[in-house]
């Protein structure tokens, strides 16, 4: 029943940090350098989604593998722009109502349930890709 229990958990502390390093960013080129928030939204968004990558795949699921690396990285990325383009839309319509960091705090949460359905579902499960066994 609790078998993804500590897979969740690891999860959500490296999207935690995720998700501050994507503030961080998106604070930086929205506030301070002046870019369009859709633009610095996804930069930010780039930017912790290649940390999270490389901080599920050597502690959350401990599933970087070198026989499979191209599909782990291939898989992670399309399910991350996938939910890039989910937030990316949700931080559209609701900017139109709420504050932009408020729709990006919505637009994070909904992308960071996403991703984990994909990444532990497809990127980092053996059954998917090319299988390291012989």
């Amino acid at each position: 029943m609790f078998k993804n229990s500590s897979k969740i958990i690891k999860f959500a502390m490296v999207g935690i940090l995720n998700t501050g390093l994507d503030f961080i960013v998106f604070y930086l080129l929205y506030d301070i350098a002046g870019f369009y928030y859709l633009y610095a939204h996804i930069i930010a968004f780039t930017v912790a989604a290649t940390n999270s990558f490389l901080l599920n795949a050597l502690w959350t699921f401990r599933r970087l593998d070198r026989a499979r690396i191209y599909f782990q990285l291939i898989s992670f990325f399309v399910i991350t722009i996938c939910a890039m383009a989910i937030s990316s839309f949700i931080v559209f319509v609701a900017v139109g109502y709420i504050n932009v960091y408020l729709a990006k705090i919505l637009a994070t949460m909904v992308a960071m349930g996403f991703n984990f359905l994909g990444v532990n579902f497809i990127t980092f499960n053996k059954k998917f890709g090319i299988e390291n066994e012989t």
